[in-house]
């Protein structure tokens, strides 16, 4: 861990902010009296699992579309773009490369905002909640933040952490949680006043409930906790009779209300767990496959879409009804799915064919192949008013997707060279 913030582990109060731009309280790192209730969909998986990826695809093997559907896409140098955001505007994105750079550009006249080098392969990015601050982490644990306005981006801070597995930034306030090695901590922006938790077992994935007041994190020894912000102590310990590190946890998800999770293992098992009264109460089995059975992503449906989707490691989307346990639908998809967005009642899936499929969950059907990419679809991203999907590939591009009219739009291509790009 990098100096700055260490000695500042004492307790602390947060400035509040709300939806309407007025004041949430950045948690006492959560002070539960004066929270917001607030509803969000907590986009979990978003590290780059390499080798499994690796292992799930010939990644070398560019496939040729038969139509490209995008309207913008945007070359970089070379090598995969294993990362992509949008910031809350919808009109600047971001890309992290295999080639050690962070790129931050305007969508609509393709202007570089950003172009930062870093030590290694840049795997997470992300935008807060207000697009205010921006972050970036690399393989060999380079952390970056950056201020944002009127597009431009000052650096705020750099820090190194011991092998970052995965950041996720709270749905309403300036703090973001990240899990190390050997701990979690959590850190308030803009004045990186930090908390720490230590971990008994490395974690893969986590992500802050919908409330806003816990946090559920994954462990690689089979099990998820539970931890309250306010107090940053362990509230719940989610483990199955028998622990079986075979069956790390590896993607998750807790239900709009708060009462229920869902813990997807490398194995192809599927844990939900209660969290008021800690309880296993289901427990599904994704049947194995050529390529394995990892489960990739897991997401509760909300609003029209009750229920529990599942991508592990086959050409099957799975849909659930998870208070029955009862297999709704398996969707067969064009390859292996790899990174998923919910527009409900559809669901965005990237692929390893290098094709992003639509899928309707009530009905069961693919409607939609978005063509475009050559190469597998490693990170997809849906902007905020669900107008437009963002995709990044190992064939070393990023693409816009508009989701109405799409093929009514022209495709427009911008190619990065140095800080310039040309239409």
């Amino acid at each position: 861990m990098g100096s700055n913030g260490e000695e500042k582990m004492h307790s602390f109060g947060l400035e509040r902010v709300e939806s309407d731009n007025s004041v949430l309280d950045d948690l006492e790192f959560l002070n539960v009296d004066d929270m917001v209730e607030i509803d969000v969909d907590n986009d979990t998986e978003e590290m780059i699992e390499d080798e499994d990826d690796s292992e799930a695809s010939n990644e070398n093997d560019a496939i040729v579309p038969e139509v490209d559907h995008s309207s913008f896409t945007f070359n970089l140098r070379k090598g995969p773009v294993y990362a992509c955001t949008f910031h809350p505007n919808g009109e600047i994105l971001a890309g992290g490369c295999e080639e050690e750079t962070l790129y931050v550009w305007n969508c609509d006249d393709s202007r570089i905002l950003l172009e930062e080098k870093f030590q290694d392969s840049v795997t997470i990015i992300k935008f807060n909640y207000d697009g205010k601050y921006l972050v970036a982490v690399d393989m060999a644990g380079n952390f970056l933040c950056w201020k944002y306005s009127n597009n431009v981006f000052t650096k705020m801070n750099s820090m190194n952490f011991n092998e970052p597995c995965w950041l996720e930034w709270h749905p309403k306030a300036n703090v973001f949680m990240l899990a190390e090695k050997e701990s979690f901590c959590m850190w308030r922006i803009p004045t990186f006043e930090v908390k720490y938790f230590a971990l008994d077992s490395p974690s893969q994935v986590g992500c802050f409930m919908p409330d806003g007041k816990n946090a559920l994190i994954g462990c690689d020894e089979g099990y998820a906790i539970i931890l309250d912000l306010s107090s940053f102590t362990l509230k719940a310990k989610l483990k199955p009779q028998e622990l079986d590190p075979a069956h790390s946890i590896v993607s998750l998800d807790a239900h709009p209300d708060n009462c229920l999770v869902a813990l997807g293992t490398k194995k192809g098992r599927v844990l939900l767990f209660t969290t008021k009264n800690p309880k296993l109460v289901g427990m599904l089995e994704i049947p194995e496959t050529d390529n394995g059975n990892y489960i990739e992503s897991i997401k509760f449906g909300h609003e029209c879409l009750a229920g529990l989707i599942i991508v592990a490691f086959s050409n099957y989307l799975h849909v659930y009804d998870h208070s029955k346990l009862v297999l709704r639908h398996a969707i067969l998809l064009s390859g292996i799915g790899t990174r998923l967005v919910c527009i409900e009642p559809y669901i965005c899936i990237g692929t390893t064919k290098a094709v992003v499929d639509v899928c309707d969950c009530r009905s069961g059907l693919k409607k939609h192949s978005l063509q475009g990419h050559t190469k597998t679809i490693m990170d997809i991203a849906l902007s905020k008013d669900g107008k437009r999907i963002m995709t990044s590939s190992d064939d070393n591009s990023v693409k816009i997707f508009y989701l109405e009219s799409s093929s009514h739009l022209s495709s427009k291509i911008f190619t990065f060279n140095g800080m310039s790009a040309v239409p």
